[in-house]
């Protein structure tokens, strides 16, 4: 899985500023949005967001992260 690949590539989580607390060297995200909830809608990273599947894909193939075939 492209998810797998991009986790284990530090593409996930990288070291950086944080944009909530300010606080240098430490875990973020990066910019490969995850669902952190299971009902809300795309509004609150949840389900249902018919677009997420689409919108994740696009965001491994700007981090450069190899298609599977």
């Amino acid at each position: 899985m492209r998810i797998i690949a991009a986790f284990e590539s530090g593409k996930m989580f990288p070291i950086g500023t944080s944009m909530t607390t300010g606080l240098t060297d430490t875990v973020t995200y990066g910019s490969i949005h995850l669902k952190s909830a299971k009902r809300g809608g795309q509004a609150v990273h949840g389900w249902p967001d018919v677009a997420y599947f689409r919108n994740v894909n696009e965001e491994l193939d700007a981090a450069n992260v190899p298609r599977l075939e």
